[in-house]
């Protein structure tokens, strides 16, 4: 993600001032940073999803032994 980011930036700054930006350059870096907090998000959720069924499977485990 970030190398195509830095490859993008790199060739539209290419021979401007320090400091440009443009409409162009706000595009890509939204989309970079859509596509970096999507990682995230999915990331979060598969470590949720896992810490939920190994809580409901000792959970439903003690359970059985308290009820039987």
């Amino acid at each position: 993600m970030n190398r195509w980011y830095n490859k993008q930036v790199s060739t539209i700054k290419e021979n401007r001032p320090q400091g440009f930006w443009s409409n162009k350059l706000a595009a890509i870096t939204e989309k970079r940073n859509r596509q970096i907090r999507d990682g995230i998000n999915k990331a979060a959720r598969i470590v949720i999803n896992q810490s939920a069924s190994l809580l409901w499977s000792e959970l439903r485990y003690q359970l059985s032994a308290i009820c039987y």
